[in-house]
């Protein structure tokens, strides 16, 4: 009876045995497949995303840059005309001059 189960243990054997490698044939292959898609197609796409929203935010940059873009030179003009006196006064107010003490003589 042994005898006619052995060539079915070895088919079943042979069986599970490609079946294993096929299994993993399988697996490398799709994992390559995927790194290749990934590679060459999903990164340009996040590549192509993140310059899009780096252009974005540098032309929002640009347009507050451009609305304050005359202040510098104002201010300079201001703190050139201005600034002197008011730091004149400040200091006038703050570090006021030492009051003048009346001279003594010395006796004798």
């Amino acid at each position: 009876m042994t005898n006619e189960n052995e060539p079915m243990t070895e088919y079943v054997t042979h069986f599970d045995t490609l079946k294993t490698e096929l299994k993993t044939e399988l697996k490398t292959e799709l994992k390559t497949e995927l790194k290749t898609e990934i590679t060459s197609e999903l990164l340009p796409e996040i590549a192509r995303m993140i310059n899009a929203s780096t252009e974005i935010m540098r032309a929002e940059f640009r347009a507050v840059d451009d609305k304050y873009s005359d202040v510098r030179p104002r201010m300079a003009s201001l703190e050139a005309a201005e600034l002197p006196l008011r730091v004149a006064k400040l200091e006038a107010t703050v570090f006021p001059p030492p009051a003048k003490r009346a001279k003594r003589r010395r006796a004798g």
